[in-house]
């Protein structure tokens, strides 16, 4: 990928990536997750499975672009592993749906290529959309 954009997502994500076990009961960072802000920030999360509850990369990232004052992503991406950047998790669709953040409006990195969320957005989540006045 040429963009630069992407390439900091790209570094920021593999650079959080370090699958480990936290104890017998949890482990993270088998994933990870870059968003970029209309503001040009970086924030990234990676996912906690826990034997109990879980929170993916996703909402991780999220909740520390929310915890910073902004509400708008512009670019996202999801790595895992192998480095591979890939879909993000079903639930992440219907949960920027919520949190009033429109698909269009968002980028995700997919195997080098750019596509629009709206476009990822599984059939089910379609029952859910919101309708704005």
């Amino acid at each position: 990928m040429n963009d630069k954009n992407w390439n900091l997502l790209m570094d920021k994500a593999k650079k959080n990536l370090n699958s480990h076990s936290v104890s017998d009961y949890m482990e993270c960072g088998s994933y990870s997750c870059a968003i970029m802000t209309d503001k040009g920030n970086v924030y990234s999360g990676i996912n906690i499975e826990s034997s109990l509850q879980g929170i993916s990369a996703e909402k991780a990232a999220i909740s520390n672009m929310l915890s910073n004052g902004e509400t708008k992503i512009t670019k996202l991406l999801v790595m895992n592993e192998l480095e591979e950047c890939i879909l993000p998790i079903d639930d992440t669709y219907l949960y920027l749906m919520e949190l009033g953040i429109d698909l269009d409006s968002i980028s995700v990195l997919l195997k080098n290529e750019e596509v629009k969320m709206i476009e990822l957005v599984p059939d089910w989540v379609g029952t859910f959309r919101i309708v704005r006045q």
